[in-house]
């Protein structure tokens, strides 16, 4: 009975002492503008095609950047992006596009129907510049 308790014990105690003092990571997404549907265009009848952003200047990734200056930045170690930079852009533009009706189908770079136009994306940055 003795040995039992004491390892009860040893248990609570290691379980305790393994509990972290940090903050609870903080998980951000992109909140998109109510579009309202735009009527009589000339692209109603056509087809738009969104590729997936890509980056010239940075990793883009789920972990959230910030920036002092041009050459002092990191990653803030208690938030990040609910998911792929890229992936919250893409689905960003294409609800925007989606809901405002200026094209008769948006549809995203996994979809294997031919577009009419196409969206190219370039990121240069996409950070929290801090002072």
């Amino acid at each position: 009975m003795r040995k039992s308790s004491q390892l009860a014990l040893t248990i609570i105690l290691m379980g305790l002492l393994g509990c972290t003092k940090q903050p609870a990571m903080k998980i951000y997404s992109l909140d998109t503008p109510k579009m309202s549907a735009v009527h009589g265009n000339m692209y109603t009848n056509k087809s738009i095609k969104v590729t997936y952003p890509q980056s010239l200047k940075d990793k883009v990734s789920q972990k959230m950047n910030f920036s002092y200056s041009s050459i002092d930045s990191g990653t803030y170690q208690n938030s990040e992006w609910s998911n792929n930079m890229r992936k919250l852009l893409q689905g960003t533009f294409i609800e925007i596009l989606d809901e405002s009706k200026l094209f008769k189908v948006v549809l995203s770079d996994t979809s294997t129907v031919k577009e009419d136009y196409r969206l190219e994306s370039t990121i240069f940055a996409f950070e929290h510049s801090v002072r």
